[in-house]
């Protein structure tokens, strides 16, 4: 009898293992695949193959995902995955858009938009481009680009979409079209024959994502990232040996001005991942206690301000480390610049100088935005003559001014015996630095008007301009972090949207109050009051 029981017991045992191991993934993903090698594309067989399509098998063999594959267009795939039809589509470039429609990933790969020609057409600028006609990829981010760059640069361009690369290639041979815009991973196609050459124009920078549905369960999204940030730290990873595979193309060779834009993304990169690696401890940490309280997050208001304020220190932190090294980055390209090398030559290191500028600028923005947010900052009042402060601000930006042809005046100040207050000489430097920037960015011709005056015992402060103006109902969203005022802007032409955030914060720690009058076409006036503190 004893026997007996043994055996019921040992298949009860073997029965319930087997039916926990056929039943242990309860995640699938549907992939949308189109046709766009080596980054994403379909073999002969049916089944997917390339870079995004190595990375994600290797996270779902990890992680008992079952992938389910979905050929179609570029155009059609997009639609289903707003649709909710499929959970995800690889091969995905940032747009302000595409941000707000779907849920991105984490980086996986970096690229630029490129323009491909061949012997018969010489590109060597953007003005080149002019009465040429150019194919891309219809309803894709290269086509949005160009026609903002067409639009932007008066250039007179015909712009003809096609469903694949492999028509737009066949175009491009045939001679339907002069040129392609498409991303530099085109170059390591089957379809950049001999005939197809890349120029050395280059119309965005750009990060390249996993687009998932908002109709997809967010943990996936989340345990993928958590996959990406790992494969990324790991020079041995799925990632790497993926690109090395698919990099290996029939062309033996890089253009130059590629060495020197791949070098200093290479030397960017391993900045950020020596940095990653000492904080990977702390990560982890704060990885784990994500993993296991995401639905508590996701559906907590007050979890969910706990994620942004680590996420605020986290870009403090990582602000603090990249902007040492790029400050020495950008003090050597200097030196070599004023060494002796080709115009050509240092023509790109024009364009590296101006985009680490940029950065750098980037990287102040996100440190003062998360110190403040993260109640790092305070008002130091100090006695100050405002009216000097107006005047040394509009001398600051005065070079800028007259690049873009404006003007710039001050036209209300404060009386003589009025002028000396009690406030903090940094938050309002701050301040008017950002409103006097968005001044020039958003006003292509007119004039800039500066000024302060009393009301009720309270310091008014204001910037008008003659520009673009903002519609209403963007009035309260654009003081929000990331957030602009047309939403349609380029991002080659927009930083990160932090600027009137900064105002927003400098003004809360001054005790006083942002808020603006604008008018579509007619321009736009910020205003800011904090207090009047008379200096003795």
């Amino acid at each position: 009898m004893r026997s007996i029981s043994l055996v019921l017991f040992l298949l009860f045992l073997s029965f319930n293992l087997s039916f926990s191991q056929e039943h242990a993934s309860t995640h699938k993903l549907r992939v949308g695949i189109y046709h766009n090698p080596p980054k994403v594309f379909q073999i002969p067989n049916g089944k997917a193959d390339g870079v995004f399509i190595d990375v994600l098998e290797a996270i779902a063999q990890k992680e008992n995902i079952q992938l389910q594959y979905i050929h179609g267009k570029w155009s059609d795939l997009i639609t289903q995955l707003e649709k909710g039809q499929i959970d995800v589509l690889p091969d995905m470039v940032f747009s302000p858009e595409r941000d707000f429609i779907f849920n991105l990933s984490l980086p996986v790969l970096s690229t630029w938009l490129q323009v491909f020609t061949t012997n018969k057409t010489a590109i060597q600028n953007i003005n080149d481009l002019q009465n040429k006609s150019i194919g891309v990829i219809t309803n894709s981010r290269q086509q949005e680009i160009l026609q903002n760059t067409s639009l932007k640069k008066n250039i007179n361009c015909r712009i003809m979409a096609y469903d694949d690369y492999h028509l737009l290639a066949n175009a491009l041979k045939e001679g339907e079209i002069d040129l392609i815009a498409a991303y530099r991973f085109f170059y390591f196609s089957e379809l950049c024959e001999d005939i197809i050459i890349p120029t050395s124009l280059i119309l965005e920078v750009s990060e390249l994502h996993y687009g998932f549905s908002r109709h997809t369960d967010q943990s996936l999204k989340y345990l993928i990232d958590q996959n990406i940030l790992e494969l990324k730290n790991n020079p041995k990873s799925a990632l790497y040996e993926s690109l090395i595979k698919w990099y290996n193309h029939k062309h033996n060779g890089l253009p130059d001005y590629l060495i020197w834009i791949i070098a200093i993304g290479l030397i960017a990169f391993v900045t950020v991942s020596i940095f990653v690696i000492l904080l990977r401890r702390q990560v982890a940490k704060k990885t784990q206690i994500l993993e296991q309280n995401y639905k508590e997050l996701i559906k907590a208001k007050e979890k969910a301000e706990e994620s942004d304020q680590l996420k605020m220190l986290f870009l403090q932190n990582l602000s603090h480390e990249i902007r040492t090294p790029m400050n020495s980055i950008m003090g050597f390209i200097e030196l070599i610049k004023e060494s002796d090398i080709d115009e050509i030559n240092k023509k790109y290191f024009d364009i590296i100088s101006k985009s680490g500028s940029r950065l750098l600028v980037t990287i102040n923005n996100l440190l003062e935005i998360s110190k403040a947010e993260s109640n790092q900052l305070e008002a130091v009042p100090t006695s100050i003559n405002l009216n000097n402060l107006i005047k040394s601000q509009i001398d600051f930006f005065l070079p800028q001014i007259i690049k873009k042809e404006l003007t710039i005046k001050n036209t209300e100040k404060l009386p003589s015996i009025q002028s000396q207050i009690m406030a903090d000489k940094n938050l309002l430097n701050g301040i008017f630095n950002n409103l006097i920037s968005n001044a020039i960015k958003f006003t292509p011709a007119g004039n800039i008007e500066v000024g302060c005056y009393l009301k009720d015992n309270d310091v008014v402060l204001f910037v008008r301009d003659t520009g673009i103006g903002i519609p209403a109902d963007r009035f309260s969203a654009i003081f929000e972090r990331f957030v602009y005022a047309d939403i349609t802007l380029s991002r080659s032409n927009e930083g990160l949207g932090l600027g009137l955030s900064i105002v927003k914060a400098y003004t809360k720690l001054l005790n006083g109050k942002v808020w603006l009058e604008s008018e579509i076409h007619k321009g736009s006036t910020f205003f800011v009051s904090f207090p009047y503190q008379a200096a003795n």
